[in-house]
């Protein structure tokens, strides 16, 4: 047989090279599968030994009020200032509505007419420009 280099691997032993590693490649695939499958069995197997309990429903809370053991007298003062803020800031916001709005001044016609000193300008053109094929070595 011809050998591939002086010191190398002939065309035999590359091929049995290359085949081999397919082979081992397919069975450590296979083996992976194989093991992959066992341990989702053994999660589904450990999944339906859990036992369910019926948990009794809770027995209802009721929130908490003011009053039971409270001074209901800071409750009484904290209502009292939140009304005043209320009403403080409910009469500057009624006198802005009720003071007339003036109109705003009309667009005169000569405020639209285009000055003199306006041009249309036109786009900068590129100064470069850009050569579709590379350039050719000189010979």
């Amino acid at each position: 047989m011809r050998r591939l280099g002086s010191d190398g691997l002939s065309y035999v032993q590359v091929v049995l090279l290359i085949f081999g590693f397919l082979g081992a490649s397919v069975l450590i695939f296979l083996f992976g599968f194989a093991v992959g499958q066992d341990m989702a069995l053994r999660q589904t197997q450990q999944s339906e030994q859990v036992t369910r309990a019926p948990v009794p429903p809770r027995q209802p809370t009721t929130p908490a009020v003011p009053g039971g053991g409270v001074d209901a007298s800071f409750y009484k003062e904290l209502q009292e200032k939140a009304e005043k803020r209320l009403a403080a800031t409910a009469e500057p916001a009624a006198a802005e509505t009720t003071a007339p709005v003036a109109a705003p001044p009309s667009a005169t016609p000569t405020a639209l007419k285009p000055t003199a000193t306006r041009r249309k300008t036109e786009a900068p053109r590129p100064t470069a420009t850009r050569r579709a094929t590379p350039p050719r070595p000189p010979s």
